[in-house]
């Protein structure tokens, strides 16, 4: 993951991504978000039930506890499969 920000006050934190250095040879289908709270604790089921589009660049995540630290990965996926995880990036939803 390239960047992140946190929002204090607003429960959100702003992701953001560059497309991956190589396809697998096949054309990007979308990206896929995932959560823990826990370093290397991302779940295993994404976020957000939809694949988020292949010219996506970022993803505002909402509704995130205070005090709470939460960290991500994004994946992206082609015909060939999800690719590596993107490196992690941690956020701690602080009240405003």
């Amino acid at each position: 993951m390239d960047r992140y920000r946190e929002d204090p006050g607003t429960g959100t934190a702003t992701l953001a991504w560059g497309v991956p250095p190589w396809n697998g040879g096949s054309p990007l289908t979308g990206y896929d978000v995932f959560e823990g709270t826990t370093p290397g604790g991302e779940s295993s089921i994404p976020l957000i039930k939809t694949l988020l589009a292949p010219t996506a660049k970022g993803y505002t995540v909402k509704g995130l506890t205070t005090g709470t630290r939460y960290y991500f990965t994004v994946k992206a996926l082609n015909a060939v499969g999800p690719g590596a995880p993107s490196d992690e990036a941690s956020v701690v939803a602080v009240a405003g």
